[in-house]
């Protein structure tokens, strides 16, 4: 262990030797503790009495806080490590930071910062800097300008941290960026600043030790110059004074002061005495100060910082300097050889010192000789290592929207970021850069097209590559299926089309978790590959994996890499420690970097350029490489190694950010229903035979997708964000609300719609023949009242107001029926269905309601005879958690312990009473939230409603609503994109009790596999399931992000303030949730049946009519388009039970032949057919495409 510090301290010396190009301020009193759950906001708050002019001197209390001001010495490079200091806290936490800084005359300065996160600073009161930022520390990753007096100065620097490291770090430059002689710091308030004497008139601020090598007769010798210098803190005049140098075996050594506020003096050593001084290793050496008070500094001084201040000077003699280049070397590679070999090879403590002595004695050559044994004993470990292969990709995540909005400030980024990148691919041949999101590359090509023309040059000349292949990075848990599809569909296209490249790599790293179905998602569009990092966020249990095999349901599997970050700073130390890990995990030979600062950042800098350079030049060390992210992969493919790989068959689960499935409830509903039109508006355009549309359709899924983003969609960016999006729902909106009244207008316009009545022509467009309520908003159809179907049957219907529901039967698949509404009232019928003020029942559901909590008292299934609830608890139990996370507020839930039950009653009131409909309203108040339920039951359905309308003011609290189920179950079933998945009821690991809070679509089930009950829902994506109670999270109020250029006193509105609107439901069924039709009833709750009131007319159709024959129960056929390219036609489908199924599907269209196709619509193997009939085979929890060539 000894030896290991040895080193690498010595590395550390020659590594920082030339790093003075500027002066860091190295002394400081530091204190922190102040917490916030935004430290952020700390950074522009008056924590303490007296700031920005703070003067604390070293064991000063800090008010409020038990504890005290602590003097720091920064590393020689500037940095200061605030985790190694004893502090109250480190996280969400922000730190105070005081320096004095004598300056040897006045002069403007540049203030070179470095921080983890972010920072301000102020210099004699005045605010020189501030960057609100969440970072790693680099160097000088921040300019300021300043300006100094003559004299004394006063520099506060604060800085705050969220999680993970926590630091600072100042470095001084005059205004050309060189170092300022005579610049000091200390950590000791002076009189010339404070206005009183101080207790120690003068402190030692600096010691510096100076090798001195002179080549006389031939000979070359070597001395040591000692330079400390001293500071009076007092008020003037300067007393005489002496400074004494201590050394054991050496004795003092004693030199006069001068009389000024910095006084400097040298000590000389003749070689004789730095051998005797460095014969015995590490030596104590004590520098004092003699004179008005006394001062003393204690250093130690080695063999190794010898001869690193030895060969880092610039005038050597050229033999010295040649054999300082073989040391540094030599010392490189013992350094790597340590940690490749994870300390099994270790340099010998012995070698410092053998060195110094033969420089010292003026054996030059001796020192040679022994430093080429030491790289020999290297040279296998060094050509293993070069067998292995880190490859580095430059990269710039770049946020389509988050603290700032689309436009034009992320436009403005892509371009910068870009036009960088480009430099650098024009002044290094080896510069290889990949960037995501065709909607960026969609900015530069309408707004700089020149830069865009750039881009696909560079492409061409294999500096730049485009990966992902997905629109923008979108959330993977919360867009529906076919979203994904088109994220890929349209982002492939696009990189096709622009740069003729078929992308494989998936590439989302951070994303907000992994739907289980993305294997089979991506790898039926062409992907083979995919990467991520999110996983490493985990809160619970680390993430253990750097590579493996992600498999989905259908039996699909992508090979997965997990980098170490994605704004990696190519340090090579940092990387070295990473392969190794990564090569103990993983056995294989290639790892990946992805180096570059995301945003505003502006990607790769030279400072990472010079990294890979200087990892390049290493011999013990592994190939390094910039690279193409693909290459990369196919490298880790071809690797016997990625045989052995484990298989992950499950979601890829982030134990983070669960706040995303819920916050921001509005947005996340305009998601859902713009799915929906989109899908709508594509089936009504291909059935009506209108024009199709193409270009309409694809303008509004740029906007479904951009909005899809993973800041946007789950809620985690700011206001203004959200006003952007939601005018881009509105064009959605507007333009598939269009496209559907033509279609349905164009249909309607084809049918023979003679006989009694006003026609009304139904549309379902659900691939599966259902019944269901058609809502007509016409107060002359409402007076009428009575509705029949094409034989004078007359249907079910219900009028109020000027509103007229009917009971639609058997509307067929993916196709329409005609019904006609005539006068003469409802039909009087006697349906079963009944309801009064606490009581809905019907002939297959009965619910009763506690007027006391307005909860549901009971809710029994007659077809099945059974209790839904479990017995004595009650269900839509409103239940208020406070929810105060430590950071990412918009982002995480963290319960607080606190917990409220919504139970103030103000009202309860029949509100609908019919043969159809029978509702019943419950009023019920939360502080100053008021949230209006209506239970609603039809008479043809057991399905119970919940139509809700919250007016929600609450301040960091989450709501539920609690269904305790009469179910024995191991595992509830969600809906997740394309598919399901089932999650324990019983968490028992680390990893499922960090599933507290899991996504899910339109419904959630428990079953006992004879019988169960689903929750389903319009809009909402968060849930959970703790043994028989299943929650549906309705609403959340965190601040909202703080935006980057927010003013100082700018304070975040809490989300989701004021009225929302949205419906949920439970649905008793018989049989497991495939058998009990629970992913149609999931549709149906979101997909009403469309209608249009038409005129009576001859038409070339028949009044009713489907366009797809009847499907298996667990095959639905989500999706009728045009295909991208040609006329054909595509269908999507797939399996939703586990179970393969072959079965033959009609269809209405003509076509020439049937074709499976990959989700690119490539379409490549013949289908069988009989007539209007494809023979279809599906596999386990398969989607499949089929396209329909056009005759």
């Amino acid at each position: 262990m000894r030896r290991t510090r040895f080193f690498l301290a010595t590395l550390l010396l020659l590594a920082s030797a030339a790093a003075f190009a500027q002066t860091p301020i190295t002394r400081w009193v530091v204190m922190g503790g102040f917490t916030a759950s935004k430290p952020e906001v700390l950074l522009d708050s008056t924590l303490v009495a007296g700031e920005p002019n703070l003067m604390p001197a070293p064991g000063d209390p800090v008010p409020g806080l038990r504890t005290t001001w602590q003097a720091v010495d920064a590393a020689p490079t500037g940095e200061v490590d605030l985790r190694k200091l004893d502090l109250p806290r480190y996280e969400n936490t922000v730190a105070y930071a005081v320096s004095y800084v004598y300056s040897p005359r006045e002069l403007d300065v540049q203030l070179l910062v470095g921080s983890d996160d972010g920072v301000a600073i102020w210099v004699n009161g005045e605010r020189v800097h501030r960057n609100v930022v969440r970072r790693g520390f680099v160097l000088d990753q921040d300019r300021a300008k300043a300006h100094l007096k003559a004299g004394w100065n006063h520099v506060l620097l604060k800085v705050f941290n969220g999680v993970s490291g926590f630091a600072f770090g100042v470095r001084v430059a005059d205004a050309s960026g060189h170092s300022i002689p005579g610049l000091l710091s200390v950590a000791i308030p002076p009189a010339s600043l404070t206005g009183r004497s101080t207790g120690k008139p003068a402190t030692i601020a600096s010691v510096r030790f100076e090798p001195v090598a002179a080549k006389t007769r031939g000979r070359t010798t070597v001395g040591l110059k000692i330079l400390a210098t001293a500071v009076y803190l007092d008020k003037p005049p300067v007393p005489r004074a002496t400074m004494v140098l201590t050394v054991a075996g050496l004795g003092e050594k004693k030199e006069k002061v001068p009389r000024t506020l910095a006084g400097s003096v040298a000590f000389r050593l003749r070689a004789p005495e730095v051998l005797r001084l460095l014969r015995s290793g590490e030596v104590t050496l004590r520098v004092e100060y003699r004179g008005k008070g006394q001062a003393e500094r204690t250093l130690q001084y080695s063999p190794s910082r010898f001869l690193a201040d030895l060969f880092a000077s610039s005038d050597l003699p050229e033999a010295l300097r040649e054999l300082g280049d073989r040391y540094k070397r030599v010392y490189e590679d013992l350094q790597w050889a340590e940690i490749f070999t994870e300390g099994k090879e270790k340099a010998d403590s012995k070698l410092p010192a053998e060195i110094a002595t033969a420089v010292l004695e003026g054996r030059l050559q001796s020192a040679q000789t022994r430093l080429e044994r030491e790289q020999k004993r290297l040279r296998p470990l060094a050509e293993k290592l070069k067998q292995n292969t880190i490859h580095l990709a430059g990269h710039a995540h770049i946020d389509m929207a988050w603290l700032w909005r689309y436009d034009p400030e992320t436009i403005e980024v892509c371009r910068s970021t870009f036009a960088s990148a480009l430099n650098f691919a024009s002044e290094y041949p080896d510069f290889v850069y990949v960037q995501s999101s065709a909607q960026a590359y969609l900015w530069m090509e309408q707004r700089y097209p020149e830069l865009f023309e750039q881009i696909r040059k560079a492409y061409q000349e294999g500096h730049w590559f485009p990966i992902g292949g997905m629109w923008v990075e979108p959330d993977l848990n919360l867009p529906s299926g076919e979203s994904l599809v088109r994220q890929i569909l349209y982002g492939k296209r696009y990189f096709r089309q622009k740069f003729g490249v078929d992308i494989r790599v998936g590439f989302n790293p951070d994303t907000f978790g992994y739907s289980w179905t993305l294997p089979q998602i991506y790898r039926k569009a062409g992907f083979k590959y995919f990467v991520t990092q999110k996983l490493r966020w985990n809160d619970t249990t680390p993430w253990e994996q750097d590579a493996f095999w992600w498999q989905g349901p259908d039996g699909s599997k992508l090979l997965t890499l997990i980098p170490y970050g994605y704004v990696h700073t190519a340090e090579p130390k940092r990387m070295a420690r990473e392969f190794v890990r990564f090569q103990k995990i993983t056995g294989l030979k290639d790892h990946l970097v992805l180096y570059g600062v995301g945003n505003h950042g502006g990607g790769p800098t030279r400072r990472h350029l010079r990294n890979i350079r200087a990892a390049q030049s290493v011999d013990v060390y592994p190939l390094v490489k910039q690279d193409n992210v693909l290459t990369t992969m196919e490298a880790i493919e071809a690797d016997p190694a990625s045989k052995k790989l484990p298989v992950i068959d499950d979601e890829l689960y982030l134990q983070y950010h669960r706040g995303t499935y819920t916050t921001h409830a509005k947005i996340k509903k305009r998601n859902r229903q713009s799915e929906i039109l989109m899908d709508e508006a594509e089936k009504l355009a291909v059935i009506s035979g209108m024009p199709y549309p193409s270009e309409d359709l694809l303008a509004a899924w740029r906007k479904v997708m951009l909005n899809q983003f993973h800041d946007i969609l789950p809620g985690s960016a700011i206001p203004a964000v959200y006003v952007d999006a939601n005018r881009d729902y509105d064009f959605v909106e507007k333009t598939a609300k269009g496209i559907i009244q033509k279609g349905l207008a164009k249909l309607a316009s084809q049918i023979d719609t003679r006989g009694k009545g006003t026609p009304v022509v139904v549309f379902n467009p659900l691939s599966w023949t259902r019944t269901d309520v058609v809502r007509l908003d016409d107060a002359e159809l409402a007076r009428l009242g009575r509705v029949v179907d094409e034989r004078g049957k007359p249907l079910l219907s219900q009028a109020k107001g000027t509103t007229l529901l009917f009971l639609a039967e058997d509307v067929p698949a993916l196709g329409y029926r005609t019904f006609w509404v005539r006068k003469g009232g409802p039909v009087k019928v006697r349906t079963g269905l009944e309801v009064s003020r606490t009581v809905l029942e019907n002939r297959f559901l009965r619910a009763e309601i506690d007027p006391e909590t307005g909860n549901l008292k009971r809710v029994y299934d007659k077809v099945n005879r059974r209790e839904v609830l479990s017995p004595g608890k009650e269900g839509n139990v409103l239940q208020a958690f406070g929810d105060l996370p430590d950071h990412y507020d918009a982002w995480n839930i963290q319960y607080t312990g606190e917990k409220w039950l919504v139970g103030d009653v103000e009202k309860i009131e029949v509100v609908d009473r019919g043969p159809l409909r029978a509702a019943i309203r419950v009023v019920r108040r939360w502080r100053d939230s008021r949230f209006d339920q209506t239970y609603v039951l039809y008479a043809y359905s057991p399905r119970l409603d919940v139509e809700t309308h919250a007016d929600w003011h609450a301040h960091h609290v989450l709501l539920k609503a609690l269904f305790p189920l009469n179910v024995q179950t191991d595992a509830a079933v969600y809906e997740i994109p394309y598919g399901t998945i089932a999650r324990t009821t019983h968490p028992k690991t680390l990893a499922e009790k960090a599933k507290f809070e899991v996504p899910g679509h339109k419904f959630v089930d428990m079953s006992d596999g004879s019988w169960g009950v689903a929750l389903l829902n319009d809009c909402k994506y968060g849930f959970d399931a703790r043994n028989d109670s299943l929650r549906i999270t309705l609403l959340r109020s965190p601040k909202t992000p703080r935006p980057l250029h927010a003013p100082p006193d700018y304070e975040a509105p809490f989300a989701d303030q004021g009225e929302h609107w949205f419906n949920y439901a439970i649905l008793p069924h018989k049989g497991r949730y495939a058998d009990g039709r629970v992913v149609q009833a999931g549709y149906e709750f979101n997909v009403p049946l469309l209608s249009v009131v038409t005129d009576r007319h001859r038409g070339s159709l028949p009044r009713s009519k489907n366009h797809l024959g009847e499907t298996p129960v667990n095959v639905i056929v989500s999706v009728l388009k045009k295909a991208e390219d040609n006329d054909n036609l595509v269908l999507r489908l797939y399996e939703t039970a586990g179970r393969r199924t072959e079965f033959a599907l009609w269809v209405a269209f003509p076509f020439k032949n049937a074709w499976e196709a990959d989700l690119l619509e490539h379409a490549d193997v013949l289908l069988p057919r009989l007539g209007q009939k494809i023979q279809l085979t599906l596999q386990p929890y398969e989607i499949k495409t089929v396209v329909l060539e056009k005759p």
